[in-house]
């Protein structure tokens, strides 16, 4: 049975009421526009777009492992090695990410699948059973940071790497990192499901259960750029471009310390656990007011925001999976987008008309997910900044995926609780299905926050969830008079002043002149002044790669992302290109 016929057969055991909810669900997701198929194409292909945008973030810290994901999966009982072995090197041979690599064409980015030999696929083994339980504990943890943080050279490297930690006899950890550039969440809840389905095959000698994937992840790249054209690739565009029209650029939550021009990434988290009692009770909530649990949990996250930033009118992200064709279900590969959710209000509106509004936004949000943010950011140019993200800072994730668990003979196998994506976002509350309550944290950024003022902010989102639960008939004006003030030292986020450059345009050195040329050809500009800023220009992440890329080839310069971020004019850039002579 191939993957599609194993899915459609799936859909066909869904009742009549679920199988319609679902497919008006993906007809409004887009998914039943141009099928899937395989593209008769051999060697490099573009990224895809969310692939642009972690390989852009990437090169902002290139020496970072930030972007770095890790999978540890827990083995207790009798661990057959070399089927432990067999079953991952069949793995990532069934999956090409795992074989890429990736390069630079005149500040074009490609991917090009290599194969790999079975010898170039291994497991280096870790032994801790001479430690004691407290010793071993903690050099576990070590050597799961350790592999964690070494980076990859995504132009060298394969981009993941495998160890397996011999924790004590009857017991072994095997741990995987992956670069988010070929996995999302959906592929790590994949890629240990089906490893589990492999190592059993092969411990019990039967064929290999998994059907024949209908098409591979650079399939899935030619046909998004394939797609994202023409009328319906324009009504996207338009849809987005009326709904943030005006929106604000800026979360103003009050901060604990001062905004930075350049802001420093210094991740925190808070732990945040919604009981099953709750859970129930927000899921009733949800169903007499016809809508979900994640608009629930949205519109207390707004509602909260916007208490404290007094704002009326914000954007809050929201990762969706992106796999809105059946055949790419079964893909480990970068399918994840971000959704720009605007929630806007006044104080005199029900929390019940609140909810509604919430839930209008996202279904449309839903319909129109086709656009990958980072096209968005490219059509919207909103403010470029190192001291914020574009369009909204702070993110709400819901996962419903339970993590993988199964029992193979004399083997158990779970999946243990590991680092999730480390936000660059301000704010990134993530929820997801532990047993049967909601596990998660908000992670925030240590460098605006301390401690304190973020566990106000959970409480209050938590008496804000507690005051939905008991009425909708509130204003939003009266339930904002309820919370108490926030324990915020700075009571304003500042703003960073930027001097006005001086009016110089013309070019005063052959350096300057060589660069305004380049800049012209990469913008497609007739001309640019020597402080026109970059990014207001029309630059965006990819229109920097290929400047950087033409800087190098044409005047021998390597320069940093960075280093463009930081000095977005011609006269800045020219400044500290002299400099490195």
């Amino acid at each position: 049975m191939s993957i599609r016929e194993d899915l459609l057969k799936r859909r066909e055991e869904l009742s009549a009421g679920r199988q319609s909810l679902l497919q008006k669900r993906l007809k409004q997701s887009g998914a039943s526009g141009p099928e899937l198929r395989r593209y008769a194409h051999e060697g490099p292909t573009p990224l895809s777009f969310a692939q642009q945008r972690i390989w852009f973030l990437q090169q902002l810290e290139p020496e970072s492992a930030a972007y770095n994901e890790i999978i540890a999966v827990r083995l207790r009982g009798t661990l057959q090695l070399p089927a432990l072995l067999q079953a991952t090197r069949t793995l990532i041979s069934r999956h090409p990410m795992f074989s890429v690599r990736f390069f630079d064409r005149e500040g074009e980015i490609f991917q090009q699948v290599a194969p790999l030999f079975a010898s170039q696929i291994s497991l280096p083994r870790y032994d801790f059973q001479h430690l004691s339980a407290h010793d071993c504990e903690q050099a576990v943890r070590q050597q799961m940071h350790d592999l964690a943080a070494q980076p990859f050279q995504l132009s060298q490297d394969v981009p993941w790497r495998g160890s397996l930690l011999h924790v004590q006899p009857g017991e072994h950890i095997a741990v995987f990192v992956m670069h988010y550039i070929i996995a999302d969440g959906w592929s790590i809840h994949l890629f240990v499901r089906e490893l589990a389905t492999l190592y059993a095959a092969i411990v019990q000698k039967v064929a290999n259960p998994l059907p024949d994937l209908p098409i591979g992840y650079t399939d899935f790249t030619l046909w998004q750029r394939e797609v994202l054209q023409g009328p319906y690739f324009e009504r996207l565009v338009t849809y987005w471009r009326h709904q943030l029209a005006a929106a604000p650029s800026l979360l103003t939550l009050p901060t604990d310390h001062p905004r930075l021009p350049l802001l420093e990434q210094r991740r925190q988290s808070h732990p945040v656990i919604i009981s099953l009692t709750l859970l129930k009770a927000l899921q009733t909530l949800a169903q007499q007011n016809d809508v979900t649990l994640f608009m629930i949990l949205l519109a207390a996250f707004a509602l909260v925001l916007a208490r404290y930033s007094h704002q009326d009118d914000l954007v809050i992200g929201s990762p969706i999976a992106g796999r809105t064709q059946i055949e790419l279900e079964p893909i480990i590969g970068r399918f994840v987008n971000m959704l720009a959710l605007r929630i806007q209000f006044t104080k005199t509106m029900p929390l019940s008309l609140l909810l509604q509004t919430v839930r209008t936004t996202a279904l449309a949000a839903y319909a129109h997910q086709d656009l990958p943010f980072e096209k968005l950011v490219e059509e919207l140019r909103p403010p470029r900044s190192l001291s914020h993200s574009p369009l909204f800072q702070a993110v709400l994730a819901l996962e419903n995926v339970p993590q993988a668990q199964a029992q193979l003979l004399d083997l158990q196998i779970s999946q243990l609780d590991s680092t999730v994506e480390q936000t660059k976002y301000e704010l990134f509350l993530s929820l997801e299905a532990r047993g049967e309550e909601l596990q998660g944290r908000l992670d925030y950024n240590g460098s605006l926050w301390n401690p304190m003022s973020i566990e106000h902010l959970v409480e209050q989102w938590f008496h804000i969830l507690t005051v939905l639960l008991e009425t909708t008939a509130l204003t939003i004006g009266e339930l904002f008079a309820s919370l108490p003030d926030g324990p915020w030292t700075e009571q304003t986020t500042p703003s960073v002043e930027v001097a006005s450059p001086p009016q110089i345009s013309r070019p005063a050195t052959a350096l300057e002149e060589r660069l305004m040329q380049i800049w012209c050809e990469v913008l497609d500009l007739p001309h640019i002044g020597l402080y026109d800023d970059f990014f207001v220009s029309g630059g965006h992440s990819l229109l920097a790669l290929r400047l950087i890329s033409r800087i190098k080839t044409r005047l021998g310069y390597r320069i940093r992302l960075m280093t463009l971020f930081q000095g977005r004019t011609i006269a800045a850039l020219a400044e500290e290109l002299a400099d490195q002579h």
